[in-house]
């Protein structure tokens, strides 16, 4: 009985951080309520997934990790952003939102339409200026650019141009996080532009297995997706296939951040464990690209893929450069006081670490599959979009 309690608390609360709304309530709400509706607009597990993908950005353009304070206040204009971008989502979706998605904080008027819209230009707004007067001018264009980039595709690049113009506005969270830090040679170094390259090929992946086991409609006699790619409209195999050469072509451009980069040998095994582990779902996925089983289990796969490549770049960064201090030191503490004899030990217990990373991936994604296979929310499946 507990455990079925907890399974309902846990899959509430995804469904909630998600922006799916939870159980369908009627009012009066308490002020607490209107605040955990204006909460849930912003997605927040979702715009967690911001800071790591600037971060990688930050930490190769310096080849160091930045100071606490510069990572809480960069991270900080990341997630505020983010919470923008998709609580204008909630405002401009309020109409379709009462059909697709009812459980959401402005169909059931937990949150009216004003302060939804009130609260993302506050967040667009304090984002820029903590730009502006913390990091520099150039990271504060790329955000301004980012913004109305998003506000335009919610409005209308999704409807008029498709899916794939969502990834030139989310290639552009490395680049911000690259100008932080070194402005001056953001033009000059390729490297920037590989994130940018790696982060579009992603998304254009991630979005296209997506619309695969999206509803289909038939026109003229051809079954297809229910939104366009890029200004015209694809049949699910078709978007099977294009997910899975973006998704492979975003392995291989990860694979040459190892040739082209500071990066090294813990960045590498990150990049071949994870990119096999996105790639495999994806080419089952094409055998049978209608099935809604298969297309959720290869979007959960790319859901997690940049975030694992872009901590991996954070975790190479940080280990050549602060743990590394700290191994040799250890090292050299060993040698002199307790001889060679334990240096085996030592490898052991950095190996059992790292294979414990990837164990905990195992588990998350288990039980990510197990939670996602218990939700029981109404929705119209025909009014479901990005």
């Amino acid at each position: 009985m507990k455990s079925s309690n907890l399974q309902t608390l846990l899959t509430d609360a995804s469904n909630r951080w998600m922006g799916h709304g939870g159980q369908t309530t009627k009012g009066p709400y308490k002020p607490i309520d209107r605040l955990i509706g204006a909460f849930e607009m912003t997605r927040p597990l979702l715009a967690t997934m911001g800071p790591p993908l600037a971060g990688a950005g930050a930490v190769l353009s310096i080849g160091l990790i930045p100071s606490i304070p510069k990572i809480i206040i960069g991270s900080f204009i990341v997630l505020i952003a983010t919470f923008g971008i998709h609580t204008f989502n909630d405002w401009v979706d309020r109409e379709r939102d009462k059909k697709a998605w009812p459980a959401r904080a402005i169909p059931t008027e937990r949150v009216r339409p004003g302060i939804a819209f009130g609260l993302s230009i506050s967040y667009f707004i304090i984002s820029l200026a903590l730009t502006f007067f913390f990091i520099n001018i150039t990271t504060s264009v790329i955000l301004l650019i980012a913004l109305s980039l998003g506000i335009l595709y919610t409005m209308h690049f999704r409807d008029r141009i498709g899916y794939l113009s969502l990834p030139f506005i989310i290639g552009l969270f490395p680049i911000g996080g690259w100008a932080a830090f070194s402005p001056e040679t953001l033009f000059r170094s390729p490297l920037p532009w590989i994130l940018y390259a790696m982060t579009w090929l992603w998304q254009g992946g991630h979005i296209m297995v997506h619309s695969a086991g999206h509803p289909v409609k038939v026109v003229d006699g051809k079954r297809t997706t229910e939104i366009k790619g890029f200004f015209f409209p694809t049949t699910p195999h078709l978007a099977a296939i294009l997910g899975l050469i973006f998704l492979i072509l975003t392995f291989c451009l990860s694979i040459s951040l190892f040739f082209f980069s500071p990066l090294r040998y813990v960045f590498l095994a990150i990049s071949v464990l994870s990119g096999v582990y996105v790639i495999i779902p994806s080419v089952i996925l094409l055998q049978d690209p209608e099935n809604k089983k298969k297309s959720l289990a290869a979007f959960n796969g790319a859901s997690k893929y940049l975030t694992i490549l872009s901590s991996g770049i954070i975790m190479d960064i940080f280990i050549q450069t602060v743990a590394h201090e700290y191994l040799l030191e250890a090292f050299a503490f060993l040698r002199l006081h307790l001889g060679l004899w334990l240096w085996p030990i030592l490898f052991a217990g950095i190996a059992t670490i790292i294979g414990l990373f990837f164990v905990a991936i195992f588990i998350l994604d288990l039980l990510v599959r197990y939670f996602i296979g218990k939700r029981d929310y109404t929705v119209n499946k025909s009014l479901m979009r990005g």
